[in-house]
């Protein structure tokens, strides 16, 4: 008996440590599954944290920066550049750019080709006002960026702003323009405007023969922002303009204009509210001037949306002879602008402008519809297409025209614009323009008009 007890002891001895192992193997099998679930649910979330703090970086989301970013950095995964840029992203929103600045550089010594943070540098030393720092950096940004990246309008756009804002720029035209009276009187007989009360001729006109002209314009140009503190700045804008037009033998006008004020740009607002004093000259006499106040507003609704708009108030004052033609106009042009694609842009802009004379004859009203497009075939080609309407009408109907006189003016312009990468920083452009006016005294006032000129610009 003792036996047969010992030998079922050993059995079931053996059984359980079958059953212990197969057991253990069950919940090893059992346990593998659940941790690698868990292990990638933990890499998920991981990569959720890292793909929202992507896109409140890209959004310029101050508060959701703050919250994944605590988040990230308690993961033991966390990308120690992504911390860095995020750090350095939250100084510039808070307009700490010199912090900002020493960030993206620790970034830039580890990946010196990270495009994104030298964007930000380059965006940082302006906001820092290290304009020359700046201005390097976007432009070698430039060299390399293709046309299609959605960076490159911003990009373009912000080297001309820097590179206007620090230097002058001479821009020098000459061309030809054929005009074209089509109402205008058979020669040789002239037309007689006014009648004396015994019927003799008081006033007569000598008609306009269709004729080319030749002329050339050269403006000298100087923009400057001066920085004061964050982002307020003083603007000067000086500007000596002259006209010669080869039909009078002089040069027909010479304008001073100088403008000082305050502007005031952020990330998506530009705003400039300045004091405005123009004198014109012709013949070596001050032929008019003018004066006044002029604010002008830009506000970046969305990368695609820009709304601004221009707001003048002016006195003009013209020489002893002709103080009928002194008065105050007042000035509104609201503009939209869209860019559907990085290499083009359009725009709609409306105009409406009061003149008021010392003669109530000469008092009139303008209404304007600008619209146009600009396209970027290459990095050194671009072309622009523009069309104006205009409706030009006179508040009194002048004795001499026998009735009220309203124009009716179409302009249409095309300009191709070459920008070598060398060839001493020479941009040459060349314009198509012509206009139809149709006025309601037509024997007067319309005309057709066709202009071509060819300018070279240079920034220095």
């Amino acid at each position: 008996i003792c036996s047969w007890c010992l030998t079922d002891i050993n059995m079931s001895s053996q059984i359980k440590l079958i059953y212990g192992f197969i057991l253990f193997l069950l919940l090893l099998v059992f346990s593998l599954p659940v941790s690698a679930t868990i292990q990638k649910n933990n890499h998920s979330e991981n990569n959720n944290t890292a793909k929202n703090l992507y896109l409140s970086l890209k959004k310029n989301n101050l508060k959701a920066i703050y919250h994944y970013l605590s988040v990230y950095q308690q993961e033991h995964q966390a990308d120690p550049l992504l911390i860095i840029f995020s750090q350095a992203k939250l100084a510039y929103l808070n307009q700490r750019p010199g912090v900002a600045i020493g960030l993206y550089n620790t970034i830039l010594q580890q990946k010196p080709h990270f495009f994104a943070a030298q964007l930000e540098l380059a965006r940082s030393y302006r906001a820092d006002r290290q304009i020359g720092n700046a201005l390097l950096l976007f432009r070698e940004l430039s060299q390399h960026l293709p046309v299609t990246s959605p960076h490159y309008p911003e990009i373009t756009r912000t080297i001309t702003e820097l590179t206007r804002a620090l230097s002058w720029s001479l821009l020098l035209s000459a061309g030809s323009h054929y005009t074209d009276n089509y109402y205008q009187t058979p020669l040789p007989k002239a037309h007689c405007l006014h009648y004396n009360p015994d019927g003799s001729c008081y006033a007569s006109l000598i008609p306009q023969i269709p004729h080319a002209v030749l002329q050339w314009r050269s403006d000298w140009d100087l923009r400057r922002l001066t920085p004061l503190s964050g982002s307020h700045f003083l603007t000067q804008h000086y500007r000596v303009s002259t006209r010669y037009d080869a039909a009078n033998q002089a040069a027909n006008t010479v304008t001073l204009t100088a403008k000082t004020g305050y502007h005031y740009q952020d990330r998506h607002t530009l705003w400039q509210l300045t004091p405005l004093l123009e004198q014109h000259f012709s013949a070596g006499r001050r032929f008019s001037s003018a004066y006044g106040l002029q604010t002008y507003l830009n506000q970046q609704l969305s990368p695609e949306w820009s709304l601004g708009g221009l707001a003048a108030l002016r006195q003009h004052r013209y020489q002893p002879g002709l103080n009928s033609h002194n008065g105050t106009e007042y000035q509104l042009i609201p503009q939209i602008t869209w860019h559907p694609h990085p290499a083009a842009t359009l725009y709609l802009q409306a105009e409406t402008t009061v003149h008021k004379k010392n003669d109530p004859y000469k008092h009139y009203r303008t209404a304007a519809l600008h619209t146009g497009m600009t396209y970027l075939w290459h990095p050194s080609v671009s072309q622009s297409v523009h069309a104006v309407y205009t409706r030009k009408r006179y508040h009194h109907t002048h004795p001499l025209h026998r009735q009220a006189r309203e124009d009716l003016t179409r302009q249409y312009s095309t300009t191709l614009a070459l920008y070598p990468p060398s060839f001493a920083q020479i941009s040459p452009q060349l314009s198509l323009i012509h206009t139809r006016n149709r006025s309601s005294v037509p024997w007067l006032y319309s005309y057709r008009q066709t202009e071509i000129m060819l300018r070279f610009e240079r920034l220095f």
